[in-house]
């Protein structure tokens, strides 16, 4: 769990500064071509040259630093990173020339911007709080095989992404009120405009230099640290070791095209970014192509050309980033799912959607309230996308979500060896890790997707500016809004909302809750979730019930052998209501993570007794038996039901229901019958199925209500 010293260092430092040196630079390289190199002509195309090279650089960087967090830990990488931002601004103005002096400045510049950005995105998983229910938690007997349950992080990351696009948002206003004022105030001091130019730079690099030290020093701590670099047992050769590092790369890239948070993350972070450049590029030059006769194309000549375009320009920009900053928190507090669809994203995509299409089509020569209000929803927008991406990413990261094994959803069952089964435990557990593992790389990937989204808007937009008309990038930005939009419905659709749900909440809670219903029968909590997730398709999830079952209830070895065994026979039992191929996944799943000790071998002892019951108990005492379990559970309406049965259009049904019920579901040797009705019902109701009036004790009726 990251310290305050930590949050106050990730927040005040990486996510305040890597947007406020960006802003800084890219305002000012202008006045360094005229002040400090004198070059008077060209200006706006080698501004536009070095922004290039400064994001084609990124495309290459971001990945490159998020592998190298990977390896050496984030808080050395920050560190390097700011003191290389540090190390260019001093250099940028000791340039005489534009080729190649200042192009390798800006590039040095570009080099430590994009480790400081894609540090906002690989630090975020490790500033989230752990839940308390799994914070600090001790392996039991049986969790040394599996991963800890994944905890409520979708909101804590929504929150924290919240804090980040707002101090974001503070960062830019920082360069724009506190950096870039300074020469103004130099000049008035008597300073010429050169040097005053120069003193600013230094003002800004020591700043810089002090963001790397808060960096090394604040991050200081082993939850801060790559997990890879600590392992003691690690002996690769380093070319082994690289090699493995620059596979991450394609691991993640399958990852986002697998995993829908992740992908959505990475699609969310291409929109935001071009959002941005939309916002600070393109409405300039659209304001300007509508007020003067001859349209510019530089931001650098439209303030030349322009005066009035610039101010409206300027307004629209300013309004676009007050309303960003203020819905920054509120995205971040707004519930990251609402059951099966994410809607912050949505309202964030339709708001981009709408509002591009709407300005694209407006008369932006004079300031109106519907005009601001257009623009407003551009700032809305874009900071949904920047929010709702860092989070979806960040939750992804520390999600820990149990990976399917083989045979899962098989009826066949692998090899019972318990060597090969506690091999394919460890194995999944490596697999939990592993997007911890990845976070610098997912971080460095993420930020490949928004360069990327930079350099296809700025050129692409800009041939479509200059053939088709100025409104023609915002069209574009409407069709990345409209593919977000698409992907975060279609995810919604594909995706079932048990899964939705479960990714919103923790598990550990909902069995807290569960087990903790007045009323229930004493121990069968983890019956009812366990036959509930067995019919709902949901396997996987058995193993921690169990985990947590034997955590709470299984103090002595013996005490852990019954819940073993009592959630076996429910999912036995469950077979007579989902049906016998669900009832074999789930078991073989719960199989994989039951110690050796807790399992009954075949032709050994049974503690239900039904190998005896079938070869040397007469049928009809078990029919008997049976029938007599079947007016229990259905009360005085059981002849009524058991003869519809009959009269079904063919006695088979009947002739089916006697059997599971005497075989099956009337043998209370390990679950009682007040048990193995609620097995019954927690079977029937995630299916819809009408429940015909199960007879149950008068003290369990508000329990089985509760279910």
């Amino acid at each position: 769990m990251a310290t305050k010293l930590q949050l106050s260092v990730y927040l005040l430092g990486v996510c305040l500064f890597s947007i406020s040196f960006l802003v800084f630079v890219n305002a000012t390289v202008s006045f360094v071509i005229t002040d400090i190199i004198h070059q008077r002509k060209d200006i706006g195309d080698t501004a536009g040259t070095l922004g290039f090279a400064d994001e084609l650089l990124a495309l290459v960087a971001c990945p490159f630093w998020g592998l190298l967090s990977d390896r050496i830990g984030f808080r050395l990488v920050a560190g390097i990173g700011y003191a290389i931002i540090a190390a260019s601004l001093f250099i940028l103005v000791q340039v005489t020339n534009v080729y190649p002096q200042l192009l390798l400045a800006r590039l040095l510049f570009s080099l430590g911007a994009s480790c400081a950005s894609t540090m906002v995105t690989a630090i975020l998983p490790s500033m989230v709080p752990k839940t308390p229910s799994t914070a600090g938690q001790q392996p039991s007997i049986d969790s040394r095989n599996q991963s800890p349950v994944r905890g409520p992080h979708d909101s804590r990351h929504a929150h924290l992404a919240g804090f980040v696009g707002l101090f974001t948002g503070v960062g830019a206003l920082l360069a724009l009120g506190g950096f870039l004022p300074i020469p103004n105030q130099l000049q008035r001091a008597g300073v010429t405009p050169e040097k005053a130019l120069a003193d600013t730079y230094y003002i800004v690099a020591a700043t810089a230099i002090i963001v790397a030290v808060a960096c090394y020093c604040g991050f200081g701590g082993a939850a801060t640290t790559s997990s890879i670099r600590s392992d003691p047992t690690s002996v690769r050769s380093v070319a082994q070791r690289v090699s493995n590092t620059f596979s991450y790369i394609p691991t993640v890239l399958k990852l986002g095209v697998t995993e829908p948070s992740l992908g959505l993350g990475f699609l969310a972070s291409f929109v935001a970014r071009s959002s941005s450049v939309g916002t600070s590029l393109f409405i300039p030059l659209y304001v300007n192509a509508s007020l003067c006769d001859n349209p510019a194309h530089g931001v650098e000549d439209v303030k030349a050309h322009c005066r009035k375009a610039y101010v409206i320009a300027a307004q629209f920009s300013g309004v676009s980033q007050v309303f960003a900053l203020a819905f920054a928190p509120i995205f971040g507090y707004f519930p990251l799912r609402h059951r099966h669809f994410n809607i912050p994203l949505i309202v964030a995509t339709l708001s981009g959607t709408v509002g591009y299409i709407l300005f694209a089509r407006m008369n932006t020569s004079k300031l109106s309230p519907p005009l601001l209000a257009v623009v407003s929803l551009l700032g809305i927008s874009q900071i949904g996308s920047i929010v709702h991406s860092l989070s979806l990413v960040s939750s992804f990261v520390t999600e820990r979500r149990p990976t399917k094994q083989a045979g899962t959803n098989d009826a066949v069952a692998d090899d019972d060896d318990h060597e090969e089964t506690t091999r394919l435990l460890n194995r999944n557990k490596e697999a939990v890790e592993a997007h911890e593992h990845l976070k610098g790389t997912i971080a460095g990937v993420y930020g490949f997707a928004g360069s990327l989204a930079i350099l296809i808007l700025t050129k692409l937009g800009g041939v479509l500016f200059d053939r088709l008309g100025p409104e023609a990038p915002f069209y574009l930005l409407c069709i990345f809004n409209l593919g977000l939009l698409f992907a975060v419905v279609a995810c919604g659709i594909f995706q079932s909302p048990f899964d939705c749900s479960m990714s919103k909440s923790s598990i550990v809670t909902l069995l807290s809750s569960i087990r903790l219903t007045p009323h229930l029968p004493p121990h069968s909590w983890y019956i009812v979730s366990s036959v509930t997730l067995s019919v709902l398709n949901r396997p996987d999830e058995i193993p921690h019930i169990f985990q947590y079952a034997l955590e709470k209830d299984g103090g002595s070895t013996q005490k852990q052998l019954d819940i073993a065994r009592r959630l076996r026979e429910a999912l036995v039992k469950s077979a007579a209501i989902a049906g016998l191929p669900k009832s074999i996944n789930a078991l073989y799943a719960l199989k994989r993570v039951t110690p050796h000790a807790l399992l009954d071998e075949p032709l050994g002892y049974s503690p239900t007794g039904r190998s005896v019951e079938l070869y040397d108990v007469p049928s009809s005492k078990i029919m008997q038996r049976g029938q007599a379990f079947f007016d229990q559970i259905y009360g005085k309406v059981s002849k009524r039901v058991m003869g519809q049965m009959d009269q079904s259009g063919t006695e088979d049904l009947g002739i089916t229901a006697r059997l599971m019920y005497g075989y099956i579901l009337s043998n209370t040797n390990v679950l009682s019958p007040v048990e193995s009705s609620f097995v019954l019902l927690a079977g029937l109701i995630p299916q819809d199925v009408r429940i015909r009036a199960l007879h149950l004790p008068s003290h369990y009726t508000s329990s089985a209500d509760d279910l």
